[in-house]
């Protein structure tokens, strides 16, 4: 898979790997290119018809310069650092809006879940347009359209089905949520794009998703699988074995 961000964020391979991840696909990565711009020692990341992106590395949360940025107007300001934020005083103009702490799942000793189900509840693999329509409104839904590009799947459908697999979870005939993988040559797979609509929580769902994802890993002969957890799923990735590491992605607003 070709990263669209080819800039290196942290001499970590795997943090490394899911960082460029995270930025090469924030928007469409077969019709919507990445323009980036160097101001002031920031990284201004800006797309076609999608809000543009200040992008960050170890960030002290310092912003000199910050009204020769401005002049660009960056919705956010994304984060990648080895130390989280801790309530340190910001601009007036940047807003801390939520971080995800890297957590990885050795699958070398793992096996596969063997009996797990909901009733009612089918783990789809997305091939066909009704199927991937639905995936991309779900995830519109639970993540705003200024923080991801929900139409970029459409892309990743169309290019990237070798290494990039997109999941729905379908329950009492209705499409619910969404998970994605993306798979490496490093045996490594990046998970993403974990969604749930709000009907369908508390009911299992969102387990029986993330051991559906890992049994397919396991398939696949991966080594590890990582992604960035939020607090809200924190405790469903750490009872399936999830370890958090001292790596997060962390979004701040710029409001004017």
């Amino acid at each position: 898979m070709e990263f669209k961000y080819k800039s290196k964020i942290s001499e970590v391979k795997k943090y490394d790997t899911i960082a460029k991840v995270y930025l090469s696909y924030y928007v469409d990565p077969v019709n919507n290119e990445i323009n980036k711009l160097e101001v002031n020692n920031h990284e201004l990341l800006s797309f076609n018809d999608h809000p543009t992106s200040i992008i960050k590395k170890n960030w002290d949360y310092n912003f000199e310069g910050f009204n020769e940025v401005k002049k660009y107007s960056p919705k956010f300001v994304t984060n990648f650092t080895n130390k989280a934020y801790q309530k340190q005083k910001l601009l007036n103009e940047i807003k801390f809006k939520i971080n995800y702490q890297f957590m990885a799942l050795n699958l070398n000793d793992l096996k596969k879940y063997e009996k797990y189900s909901v009733k009612k509840a089918e783990f789809i693999k997305v091939d066909n347009k009704e199927q991937l329509d639905n995936f991309v409104k779900i995830v519109g839904t639970i993540f705003s359209d200024e923080v991801t590009d929900s139409k970029k799947f459409y892309g990743i459908f169309e290019e990237y089905q070798k290494v990039s697999e997109l999941y729905i979870i379908k329950y009492d005939d209705q499409y619910v949520g969404t998970g994605h993988l993306t798979h490496f040559d490093e045996n490594i797979t990046v998970i993403d794009d974990i969604a749930m609509l709000e009907i369908a929580r508390g009911k299992g769902l969102a387990t029986f998703l993330m051991k559906s994802l890992i049994n397919r890993c396991l398939e696949k002969g991966q080594k590890e699988a990582c992604l960035f957890g939020s607090k809200m799923a924190f405790n469903i990735y750490k009872k399936l074995g999830f370890k958090e590491e001292d790596f997060w992605l962390e979004q701040f607003k710029v409001v004017y």
